[in-house]
Formats: structure tokens, C-alpha cells, sequence
């Protein structure tokens, strides 16, 4: 941002910031949000700490004091992390069939194609980061995925992932 006066250079937020920041208010406000869903919300704000507490109070309004990631996936349109992941698998393997299967699949239960490709695009560069350094990529993952896309990442050729 740039005004007369002065310059901001504003940065994403990490996905694990953003997940442990919303864990505490949910806690202060006597939501129960799990850690997925958390996560979940931290990679659909995009590194915005005010676009997932937005995101935070939008949910609370729809589903109450229990919020759970697939409550986030279908309010927003979201795919689920292992999704992308999954379906990363299914191209780098070259298996037309299961990735033309699981797109048909997202598409029927409503999500949004356009940011799926979004996210496998993230994905597959986050797969080229951490091929070059591991730690780096996994400032942006849930736990749980970091080491799905390490073992991608080991598996792939740097010429699949361009």
C-alpha cells in the first residue's frame, strides 16, 4: 500500500500463524474449532489475518459455537488439502482416469474448479520448494500434509513439477 506519505510492503501471513492466532480467539470465545478447520480457514484467507478472522465470524454466524473443516470446505467452496493432494498424485503419476475421475467428483459436490486449480498450481510449487528446502515449504502446511508433499516432492522429478 502507497499513499502519499507512506509505504507499507505487506506479506502473507504463515498458514501456521494464521491457524494457531484464530485456535486462540475460538478458545477466548468459547468456540470449538478443531485444528483442521482452522488450518482450513488460514489457507482460504491467503495469508490475510483479517480475511480469516472474517472467514472465523462468518462461520460462527452459519454453524454456531462447533466448527469442523468439512463446515468450512462447504460454506466457502474450498477443497480439502488432501484433495489437491491427491490429485497431484494422480497427474504425476500420469493417470488421466483418476484425475479426470476426482475433478468430475469436486465439481459434483459444488466446489470451485477455478480455485482448485489455484491450489494444485500452490501445490506443485510448493512441491519445487521442497525439493530445494524442506523446512521452507513446510511453513505453509498443516502438519499433517508436510509429509504427504516431502514424499511427492522425493518422488517427483523437477521436470514433472515444471
Amino acid at each position: 500500500i502507497i499513499s502519499r506519505c507512506q509505504r507499507f510492503d505487506l506479506r502473507r501471513i504463515p498458514l501456521g500463524i494464521i491457524a494457531d492466532h484464530l485456535l486462540k480467539i475460538a478458545r477466548l470465545e468459547g468456540v470449538d474449532l478443531d485444528e483442521k478447520a482452522a488450518y482450513a480457514i488460514g489457507k482460504g484467507a491467503d495469508g490475510g489475518m483479517r480475511d480469516a478472522q472474517s472467514m472465523l465470524d462468518q462461520l460462527v454466524a452459519f454453524c454456531g459455537s462447533t466448527i469442523r473443516e468439512p463446515d468450512v470446505l462447504e460454506i466457502f467452496g474450498f477443497t480439502a488439502m488432501q484433495t489437491v493432494s491427491r490429485l497431484a498424485r494422480h497427474i504425476l503419476d500420469s493417470d488421466t482416469v483418476g484425475a479426470l475421475r476426482l475433478v468430475h467428483d469436486t465439481s459434483e459436490a459444488g466446489k470451485d474448479l477455478g480455485r482448485l486449480l489455484t491450489e494444485l498450481i500452490q501445490h506443485f510449487r510448493t512441491l519445487l520448494v521442497c525439493q530445494a528446502d524442506a523446512e521452507a515449504a513446510a511453513e505453509d502446511l498443516e502438519p499433517e500434509i508436510a509429509a504427504q508433499v516431502e514424499e511427492q516432492a522425493r518422488l517427483a522429478t523437477t521436470e514433472q513439477l515444471l
